[in-house]
């Protein structure tokens, strides 16, 4: 039975030598060239995207359909004289712009924390294990 196979219907009996021999590696890691590739190319990993500033997210929590609507029913309201409704909403929609950067913010600071690479550990038998 080849490494292939026995990888895809038993993965867990695959020994570390055979990994190692068929991965074309060995236990001091990277080779000359992958070192020199990595060195001149970098890692291999996605740009990322500079984060959006407060006006951009103000932006996008204004622009939402919703708050449109909430913002057309203030508009009414003051015209008709309905000042309490107006202020009203027009307190929702702060409030609600607020939360929308707290959130954004917050999801920024999450999506970095899991941006940090997965190092790999082995031990000192035939397994890996992969730290968090």
């Amino acid at each position: 039975m080849s490494f292939m196979d026995n990888h895809i219907q038993k993965p867990w009996a695959v020994t570390h030598s055979e990994v190692l021999t068929e991965t074309n590696t060995s236990e001091s890691g990277l080779s000359e060239d992958a070192v020199r590739i990595r060195q001149k190319d970098g890692l291999n990993e996605l740009a990322a995207k500079p984060p959006k500033t407060t006006l951009q997210i103000i932006k996008e929590q204004i622009i939402d359909p919703m708050i449109m609507i909430l913002l057309g029913a203030a508009f009414f309201s003051a015209l008709f004289h309905e000042y309490t409704e107006a202020i009203i909403i027009a307190m929702i929609v702060v409030i609600n712009t607020i939360i929308g950067i707290f959130v954004c913010i917050l999801v920024f600071i999450i999506g970095a924390m899991y941006q940090k690479p997965l190092l790999p550990q082995y031990s000192k038998g035939n397994s890996i294990l992969v730290s968090w």
